[in-house]
């Protein structure tokens, strides 16, 4: 709820505060951990989780048996907590786990990378674009710090926000993942391209190598 997870009402789109899919994420893997299988492998979001202004909502998470491939199934749903007895959840999500997960296969020691340019006015161009496109980012959810460019790859350095409180009980806290994703505002190779409101609904290949982060380099 709002009360539990006050940071939750600085994420809206078109006007309706929902539940970012960062936390979906955090919240697969932390159940993955109990399983030995944290690597999230694939997360489909099939409807969105919104959050009411007033009550709760209760999250339900069932994960499958291990298949012969050791990846298991998982399925996320909800209700609102003053449902009568006997009302039926909603399905919002299907995901696949393993305990498999890749080598990391990149390197941002050297920041920011040779050859890569400065944006000036980086946060305040990229917040300006997301506004107007109808994206709701409150304080809490306002963690974009800098960005380079270098071609059409972007760069961006993201900080939790202190509205967003502290990342403890999270593996990433989910309005620091989300901040990743403003960058993308800033590409300098379509500078003319068309506002369109759209919300991740695929994740793959998502795994945790260090937990409670505050900082994070983005590619």
């Amino acid at each position: 709820s709002l009360t539990t997870h006050p940071w939750l009402a600085d994420h809206a789109a078109g006007g309706t505060t929902l539940v970012p899919g960062a936390a979906l994420t955090d919240l697969l893997i932390r159940a993955g951990d109990q399983t030995n299988s944290s690597h999230l492998t694939e997360l489909v979001i099939e409807a969105p989780l919104l959050i009411p202004t007033e009550g709760g909502i209760h999250i339900r998470l069932e994960i499958g048996e291990a298949d012969e491939t050791g990846q298991r199934t998982a399925h996320l749903y909800s209700r609102p907590d003053d449902a009568a007895p006997g009302t039926l959840f909603t399905r919002h999500a299907s995901a696949r786990l393993s305990a498999e997960a890749p080598a990391p296969d990149f390197d941002l020691t050297q920041w920011p990378p040779p050859g890569a340019v400065p944006i000036e006015d980086a946060a305040e161009r990229a917040y300006g674009e997301l506004d107007a496109t109808g994206y709701g980012y409150g304080p809490a959810f306002r963690g974009l710090r800098a960005v380079w460019t270098q071609g059409s790859d972007v760069y961006a350095e993201v900080t939790l926000p202190e509205e967003a409180g502290k990342p403890d009980g999270y593996g990433l806290h989910p309005a620091l993942l989300d901040a990743c994703f403003h960058a993308g505002a800033i590409r300098t190779d379509q500078p003319d391209h068309e506002r369109h409101l759209v919300l991740p609904f695929a994740w793959n290949d998502v795994h945790l190598y260090a937990g409670a982060a505050t900082t994070l380099r983005v590619h």
